[in-house]
């Protein structure tokens, strides 16, 4: 995504982030082009929820193959699909992940390219509730954190985007993806 490479030409960006899997591999490899040289760090335990048995699977088949299951990917933070993680052991990972790398870089600015669902963990553990909208895909959101201490400077900011069509037609947008 060049318009968020774009955006984040000038921020003094100290250190990149991310977790393995190719999705944010890519993304963090884009901004890490504009920023001239940064090393990606992928990090396993910044990954997104693991499914289990409903890996791979589209939400109807999931419902249809696998219901119980599908109802637990919403129900209480320690409810899980077979073979899957709940909400909170996925907030326990990234959120020990997160202040690990914080704790690497003191007073620096560091980017973190993420998953939705590593990013409501995150949200979540910094305010104390789920975030309500939609997570935009390549939203920027800034995090301080001090001390274990977190405070949300601004979240789901995606005006980068405001000219490039990504807003109505991509995953997270307000048009038919998502």
């Amino acid at each position: 995504m060049p318009q968020l490479a774009e955006r984040l030409s000038t921020e003094p960006v100290a250190a990149i982030y991310c977790s393995d899997l190719q999705r944010t591999v890519q993304t963090a490899q884009t901004v890490s082009d504009k920023l001239q040289g940064h090393q990606i760090v992928p990090v396993k335990e910044l990954r997104e929820r693991h499914l289990g048995v409903l890996e791979g699977l589209t939400r109807s088949q999931a419902a249809l193959q696998y219901p119980n299951d599908f109802a637990n990917l919403s129900g209480a933070p320690g409810a899980k699909p077979q073979g899957g993680e709940s909400q909170s052991e996925v907030g326990a990972r990234v959120i020990s992940s997160v202040e690990r790398i914080a704790c690497q870089h003191p007073g620096q600015t560091i980017l973190l390219v993420l998953h939705g669902g590593v990013l409501h963990a995150c949200h979540r553990h910094a305010v104390g509730h789920e975030f309500k909208g939609k997570s935009i895909n390549c939203a920027i959101n800034v995090v301080k954190i001090e001390d274990q201490k977190w405070a949300v400077i601004s979240w789901n900011d995606a005006k980068h985007l405001s000219n490039t069509g990504f807003m109505a037609s991509a995953f997270g947008g307000g048009g038919e993806g998502g």
